[in-house]
């Protein structure tokens, strides 16, 4: 079989071409070389939705795709959306192995093919956080999009999650999504967790810490979620000013949420969404500047400790 020129073709001819690569050929055709990568970079038609995922758990990978979390519908057919994954592993005796240059470094890589015939790239590292970092630098710079969303546990190191997120911040200054579930972490590192958590946009942590664990933290951003809550308490309500807070498994007494509901009436956390939401019941409460909520729960004249704030 003959090979066809492709980077031969002209520039508006290689344009057209280069616009209906899939994600992942744009991806690994990327790594070819610096001219395939640059060629790629500048005909290629730019855009911001281009989902960057970190995965930092049991295994180190970088999940692309063309579609953002928030815009995928219930139901929706995925067949049509385009992903490309990289995986980050430590160096050992992989034969198939050959040296690629990224930047100034030689990184061994490796491949495998899916299901769907689709090549699958694997880097190997020393260290892989240090791999982990080298290649996000890479794709964020090609694709000019930032890190959108991490998913983090402790698995390879008590402080991966905290690092992670430092490293994440320190570059893009927030980011987007950060899913995180570990139920091994100790309450030191959790509480460095959540002292960095406002840099987060929307946080979700579900995980296990002791009976003993209480801190105090700030979170002004879209949403926070919180499992296996016991540990928040009244002044960490007041502490946090979001669209959503979401608490499960939480000690929090009548008394408390009533207090938290009277600072809400003075208008002490005041935060704007513009969303559709359907209710089936709840009752009404309006802050001293006329704003309405609705408290929506169980139903029927029973008050059940599920409950929900919709502010109109």
């Amino acid at each position: 079989m003959s090979t066809f020129p492709l980077f031969r073709l002209p520039l508006v001819s290689l344009a057209v071409v280069v616009n209906h690569f899939h994600l992942n050929h744009l991806i690994n055709i990327s790594f070819c070389s610096q001219k395939s990568r640059k060629l790629l970079k500048a005909l290629r038609r730019k855009t911001l939705k281009i989902s960057i995922k970190l995965l930092c758990t049991e295994r180190n990978c970088i999940y692309l795709s063309d579609r953002f979390h928030e815009d995928i519908l219930p139901g929706e057919n995925l067949d049509k959306t385009q992903y490309s994954s990289i995986s980050i592993e430590s160096k050992g005796n992989f034969p198939d192995a050959r040296s690629l240059k990224i930047g100034d470094m030689l990184v061994p890589m490796s491949n495998s093919v899916d299901k769907h015939g689709e090549i699958n790239l694997r880097f190997h590292f020393d260290d892989v956080f240090d791999g982990l970092k080298t290649i996000s630098r890479y794709i964020c710079s090609f694709l000019e999009n930032p890190v959108y969303g991490l998913m983090l546990s402790s698995d390879f190191h008590p402080d991966q999650i905290r690092r992670t997120i430092d490293w994440a911040v320190s570059f893009q200054k927030s980011v987007e999504r950060c899913y995180i579930e570990d139920y091994e972490i100790s309450d030191h590192n959790f509480r460095n967790v959540l002292d960095v958590c406002n840099s987060i946009n929307k946080f979700y942590f579900h995980g296990k810490l002791s009976p003993e664990f209480r801190h105090q933290f700030t979170f002004e951003n879209d949403s926070i979620t919180l499992m296996n809550s016991f540990w928040v308490n009244l002044d960490n309500l007041l502490s946090v000013n979001c669209r959503r807070f979401t608490v499960w498994g939480s000690n929090l007494t009548n008394l408390e949420v009533n207090q938290y509901l009277k600072h809400w009436k003075m208008g002490k956390f005041p935060n704007e969404s513009n969303r559709d939401v359907t209710i089936n019941y709840g009752f009404d409460i309006q802050t001293e500047n006329g704003t309405l909520t609705t408290i929506v729960h169980e139903g029927g004249n029973f008050i059940s400790k599920w409950f929900y704030m919709v502010v109109w």
